[in-house]
């Protein structure tokens, strides 16, 4: 199947990130080229395990939030951050499926075979973790989905089999996690299965500051005694994640960073990136790296 992906965007920035203009840009993407790669891009994951570690102790790392499909603002990170600098590695966090509304006329796998593809070509630069979305309602933990609903029997079972293969935690050598939902409880996973309760819970809970409320939530609750265990598992002191638009951006002392990186929730909570200086010894807090907050985006 090959399809054009109109990635044009009038994109109005503030603070950290003046006002810039990106001409329209067509993308056209031959997804038979990348159905080719299934095993390819699946052992290349299996290789990274659940556990991804990212060793660079040089550079900076570009971490973003949820995605649900929008094309633009991936476009325009790949441009400012990948394809016009060597300086960075890209991590994402998730989600990059549903959500995204027809006026964006966007294919409903563009986002996620873009990064499949360019995972493909820089196995070193790109890195991918699941979110509760890009698993399959059918094996995993049933959800309505527009993306999985789209799917004719072949396309299903290649993203299916791709998307459950991806990492589940990403940590780098300088004190920092990420996750889509939460961190585990425990780093000792013995199991590449996702069917294991553990992992599958930690891309489906949520952190609270208090069990106030929680009794309404129909998804996993995490509280901070459970945050501390799990970031004293992963060796970690700050955690970056997405999954939640209702959660607040910090938590925790500035230790738990929620992000989102979509036009669908910008008027709700934001756009948000996190930029890691990875020649620093060591990061405690949100104070010790960039939070660049997206202004205002074009429809």
């Amino acid at each position: 199947m090959l399809y054009n992906v109109d990635i044009s965007i009038n994109f109005c920035y503030n603070n950290k990130l003046e006002l810039q203009l990106l001409k329209v840009n067509i993308l056209e993407i031959d997804t038979r080229d990348l159905y080719k790669q299934k095993a390819h891009l699946i052992k290349t994951f299996q290789n990274e395990g659940r556990h991804l570690q990212i060793t660079n102790t040089t550079g900076k790392l570009v971490v973003v939030g949820d995605l649900h499909g929008d094309g633009r603002t991936l476009h325009y990170l790949l441009n400012k951050y990948f394809f016009e600098s060597s300086e960075f590695i890209l991590l994402f966090l998730g989600d990059y499926v549903d959500r995204e509304p027809s006026s964006w006329n966007n294919h409903p796998s563009a986002v996620i075979d873009q990064l499949l593809l360019l995972k493909h070509q820089y196995p070193d630069k790109i890195f991918l973790l699941a979110g509760n979305h890009d698993l399959t309602p059918k094996r995993y933990v049933p959800f309505h989905s527009e993306f999985w609903n789209k799917l004719n029997s072949d396309y299903y079972h290649f993203y299916s089999d791709v998307l459950s293969s991806i990492p589940v935690v990403a940590t780098t050598s300088r004190g920092i996690a990420c996750c889509h939902g939460t961190l585990p409880l425990r780093s000792d996973f013995t199991t590449f299965d996702l069917n294991d309760s553990e992992w599958i819970d930690s891309i489906w809970a949520d952190y609270y500051e208090n069990n106030e409320g929680v009794s309404r939530v129909y998804r996993p609750v995490r509280l901070k005694h459970h945050f501390d265990q799990s970031m004293k598992a992963f060796k970690s002191s700050l955690l970056i994640k997405g999954h939640n638009p209702s959660a607040p951006l910090l938590m925790y002392t500035n230790r738990c960073i929620t992000m989102q990186t979509n036009r669908y929730y910008n008027d709700y909570c934001g756009m948000h990136i996190a930029i890691v200086d990875l020649t620093k010894p060591k990061i405690e807090t949100a104070d010790d790296i960039e939070i660049v907050e997206f202004g205002g985006v074009a429809s």
